[in-house]
């Protein structure tokens, strides 16, 4: 046996990455997006067809001497670039045109960036694309939150130059749009939107910054930045202090006293001072709500004084409260609403819809419809419905119901709140008010289906009654019925 190693088993080439071995491993072809290469940086162009040689030793393929590969494309530039497109490259931190690289390698980044006109941006604004075998892709970010997910929408195309998107006003107080769904902020502005406006100096005293430096103040203070504080008390027509009372002002508001010798009335914190109970106003024949006897400060209540005294009138009171709403033709309204199909068609929501015991009839698509429910014309505080007795009435209450959901209303509607008004003539109408003579304001519905009953504190007689809604969920549409006796 020879003490000679053997040599070492020739190898051979039978394959090449991302290509094909040809003409019994005298050529290679490669795969598509890859194209033949030389290790030794030759020009590819040298390459041609039968000049390949297998090296035995390494089981690479060499041509024309030099060991070749296939590698993937790269990415050309177009001869003529967009007028106001540069292109840099950050890898060798130079700009880069048609005239001086044709042709950028698989892997490598370029940053597109088109110059603005007077009125528009355009993309790409300093966007980075890789070329990845051929065609043009935009980097994405990983240092952004909720990562980076801008594409250009070019489709692997060189890219060219385009206005910006964003949506309508996406910019707010004068921001501009400078790239896709970004904003270029004015100072003073923060927020991906520009939408949050910074004040400087900030806003004090509990002010909001409703645009750039410039302050909301609450009531009671003003200044660029609301740090002053306005004196209500200087003069009156700032203040509803009683004439009988101390005024003195607190931060952002001020406080009312009866001067000594003087009482509060009514517990109104020194708006109405009065020095005795006999200075107090006075209503012997009880015809307001807040009516009182000519020696102590009683109230009439359902017809009687409080403690002993009787109304001089007599007692206003009902044995039993009737419903006064009775005839169709005792009721009017400031408005009503006009379906737009039947804009001639008076009565789907007119007046004698406004009964409590009126009921939805037929469907809405046609003439006949009857809603059941009065409805007004506007959605503000001057509307009413109103109802006309032939003689003077006991009012003692009202009762009030919405418009539920039925087949021909989705949406429930109701009014939360109003105020009553009355007449003994039909022409001047006083407003119910409390035992001080404030407004009183009723608590009404809280859905479209429910009654709401509201008796009154002290009943009155009149001859018109009116309600007029002061607050409502939907729009304003309601029912009602009076209480009370002859």
């Amino acid at each position: 046996m020879s003490t000679t190693e053997s040599s070492p088993s020739p190898k051979k080439c039978t394959k090449i990455e991302n290509g094909l071995i040809t003409d019994r491993g005298k050529s290679f072809t490669c795969n598509a997006d890859y194209k033949p290469s030389f290790k030794n940086g030759m020009d590819a162009i040298l390459y041609a067809r039968y000049s390949c040689t297998c090296n035995q030793k390494t089981g690479r393929l060499q041509c024309m001497g030099t060991e070749v590969e296939c590698k993937p494309i790269g990415c050309t530039i177009p001869a003529n670039v967009q007028q106001g497109m540069t292109l840099f490259d950050p890898k060798e931190r130079r700009t880069i045109s048609a005239a001086n690289r044709y042709e950028i390698h698989h892997g490598q980044f370029l940053t597109f960036t088109c110059e603005p006109s007077d009125v528009f941006y355009f993309e790409p604004n300093r966007r980075m694309f890789e070329c990845v075998k051929g065609s043009w892709f935009s980097k994405k970010r990983s240092n952004v939150s909720n990562g980076d997910s801008w594409d250009f929408g070019n489709n692997g195309s060189f890219p060219e130059c385009r206005k910006v998107i964003c949506p309508a006003d996406y910019c707010k107080f004068g921001g501009h749009c400078h790239r896709d769904n970004e904003c270029l902020c004015p100072a003073q502005t923060s927020g991906k939107q520009c939408e949050t406006p910074l004040c400087s100096p900030e806003c004090k005293n509990n002010g909001t910054c409703e645009s750039p430096d410039t302050c909301h103040c609450l009531d009671g203070f003003y200044g660029v930045g609301c740090e002053n504080d306005i004196d209500e008390c200087r003069k009156s027509d700032q203040n509803d202090c009683h004439h009988f009372s101390n005024c003195t002002n607190t931060p952002g508001s001020y406080t009312c006293k009866c001067i000594e010798g003087y009482v509060d009335h009514g517990g109104n914190n020194g708006r109405k001072c009065a020095e005795t109970c006999e200075a107090l106003p006075t209503y012997g024949n009880c015809d307001a709500a807040y009516c009182r006897d000519k020696k102590k400060n009683h109230v009439c209540t359902q017809g009687q004084w409080t403690v002993t005294n009787l109304c001089l009138k007599g007692k206003r009171e009902c044995s039993t409260n009737e419903s006064l709403v009775n005839e169709d033709s005792t009721l009017s309204v400031s408005s009503q609403y006009y379906d737009p199909m039947f804009l001639n068609e008076t009565e789907m929501f007119g007046a004698d819809q406004g009964r409590l015991n009126s009921k939805e009839k037929g469907t809405s698509s046609d003439i006949s419809f009857r809603a059941g429910i009065w409805a007004s014309a506007f959605t503000d505080k001057n509307q009413h419905i109103q109802v006309k007795f032939t003689v003077p009435k006991t009012i003692t209450g009202i009762e009030t119901r919405g418009r539920p959901v039925t087949v021909n209303q989705e949406i429930p509607q109701w009014v939360e709140e109003y105020r009553l008004m009355y007449s003994k003539d039909c022409v001047t109408f006083n407003n119910y008010t409390h035992t001080d003579g404030s407004e009183m304001k009723f608590s009404a519905n809280v859905d479209g289906n429910s009654l709401k009953h509201n008796p009154l504190p002290c009943p009155v007689v009149a001859q018109c009654v009116r309600v007029n809604p002061t607050r409502w969920n939907g729009y304003i549409s309601m029912a009602f019925d009076i209480n009370g006796c002859d």
